[in-house]
């Protein structure tokens, strides 16, 4: 299993493909594997694919504070840098919409 840490969360992560980024950000109560066999698998033939676990979820650790989705847009951009992705599409599921929106507020450009 491949893991960031960011300092203040481990964020485990998979990419699949090549070509342009996109990346997936599932929703509440749910982990990257919402799009593993679907989207992910479908988009992977064009695409290099990035999926991860949001703070709290899946195989990511699970810190006291920090489920603002604020908080884990700052995730996704340090997902991003470790990975060296300078700009994607992203896509999001549910609350992974809010993070995605909250992410594309605080970094237009990328």
């Amino acid at each position: 299993m491949s893991v960031i840490d960011t300092g203040h969360v481990r964020i485990a992560w998979q990419q699949l493909g090549e070509g342009p980024d996109v990346v997936l950000v599932h929703g509440l109560a749910a982990n990257r594997a919402f799009f593993y066999a679907t989207l992910a698998q479908a988009l992977r033939a064009h695409r290099r694919v990035t999926l991860f676990d949001l703070r709290g979820h899946g195989y990511s650790s699970r810190p006291d504070t920090g489920y603002r989705a604020q908080d884990m847009a700052e995730d996704l951009g340090a997902v991003m840098d470790a990975l060296d992705i300078p700009e994607a599409e992203i896509i999001g599921h549910s609350y992974g919409g809010a993070v995605a929106l909250e992410f594309a507020a605080a970094q237009p450009k990328r």
